[in-house]
């Protein structure tokens, strides 16, 4: 969960870090490609809002590292196969 209190993340430190395996899925836990991203924008937006706030203050937070599932993998013809010449 983050933590978005003034002392976080904190100003006196010397490593810098990453935030990391972030994500939500697509509204309604629903995975069609037709269905929308609401939530997840929203989500999306403010964290890396506040990533980008850490680094122009140039605080400990300094980077994201976020996924996304997108649906399994579609051909785009039915049995459609590339072949090496």
């Amino acid at each position: 969960m983050w933590n978005n209190t003034p002392s976080w993340p904190p100003t006196r430190c010397t490593s810098r870090f990453v935030l990391e395996e972030f994500g939500l899925p697509r509204d309604h836990e629903k995975y069609g490609p037709e269905r929308p991203t609401t939530a997840r924008d929203e989500y999306f937006r403010r964290m890396f809002d506040q990533v980008a706030e850490s680094c122009q203050a140039g605080r400990a937070l300094m980077g994201a590292n976020f996924w996304a599932w997108g649906g399994e993998g579609r051909t785009g013809r039915r049995h459609e196969f590339s072949r090496a010449r």
